[in-house]
């Protein structure tokens, strides 16, 4: 029995390992096949094209090639994290003024489809200690996504609060939601739901990147539905990680009120977050 654990084990590992380079040659592939295209376009057409036309070339030059840098940061952050060798500069942050700072650098990508984004108010948090940075990659990556899938003119909501020891976060929207044999498998590398894969752009590595940040704060982070329609991104982490132990018992619970239902993707004998209800706006981005 030990070894058929075994042998499964390693099986699953190696097709892992085959999905992973064949989606990492193709994410690569892609935009070095743009880079390569239409450079080799400007140089047969170097003495005849129009300047307008040339101009369109390194255009798509240059948006082939800063999609291909996204990819690379995204796997050198990866790997750092994964690896166990990536840093974090822990001090004592306002976990809602870090969540106000990237929804304000997001807006004008809202504005697009005139999307509101309701933010949590003043006070929710207390003081938190964390690395700035990562949680603000983290709640960036959560808001693109939700601007990214959500319908025009639709309300995402950025909730946050206190259970015990421990901070939570999360994010609401009114999109199309996942599949839920994918509410897992959406935070392996280059996996996307099939709901979202609409060449809307992204590398796939978003999530797998916030779930190693928010692991290096002993913390975690999941995804659910909310019944009426959309997806709920939750993560939660102690106020302070260096001094906390991890605390395995804490486990994802249904993040959104009419958000709740019973089966909250939460392990057996595990006790879960008690959120509050997902309410209603309260507080538009605009207005903070």
């Amino acid at each position: 029995m030990a070894l058929e654990e075994v042998y499964r084990a390693a099986e699953a590992a190696n097709q892992a390992k085959t999905e992973f380079l064949a989606n990492m040659s193709h994410e690569l592939r892609t935009p070095l096949h743009g880079i390569l295209s239409f450079a080799a376009f400007g140089i047969k057409k170097a003495q005849t094209a129009s300047r307008e036309d040339l101009y369109q070339y390194f255009q798509k030059i240059e948006r082939s090639g800063k999609s291909l840098l996204v990819l690379i940061n995204d796997l050198l952050d990866l790997a750092k994290l994964e690896s166990g060798r990536a840093t974090y500069d822990f001090s004592t942050i306002d976990l809602r003024l870090v969540l106000l700072t990237v929804a304000d650098e997001l807006s004008p990508l809202a504005a697009q489809k005139n999307i509101r984004m309701a933010m949590p108010p003043a006070g929710t948090t207390p003081p938190v200690v964390a690395d700035e940075t990562k949680i603000a990659q983290v709640a960036r990556n959560l808001l693109s996504n939700a601007i990214k899938f959500s319908p025009e003119g639709s309300l995402i909501e950025i909730e946050a609060g206190t259970e015990g020891s421990r901070v939570w976060v999360r994010v609401c929207d009114r999109g199309v939601g996942i599949p839920e044999g994918e509410l897992e498998a959406i935070f392996d590398k280059f996996i996307q739901s099939s709901k979202t894969r609409t060449g809307a752009g992204g590398t796939g590595l978003g999530l797998a990147i916030c779930r190693e940040i928010l692991a290096g704060h002993k913390g975690r982070i999941w995804a659910s539905n909310r019944p009426g329609g959309g997806s709920v991104f939750t993560f939660e982490m102690p106020i302070d990680p260096r001094t906390a132990p991890k605390d395995p018992d804490i486990a994802p619970a249904v993040a959104a009120a009419a958000c709740r239902s019973d089966d909250a993707g939460q392990p057996a004998g595990s006790r879960p977050l008690d959120l509050p209800p997902c309410p209603e706006a309260r507080l538009d981005i605009a207005e903070v």
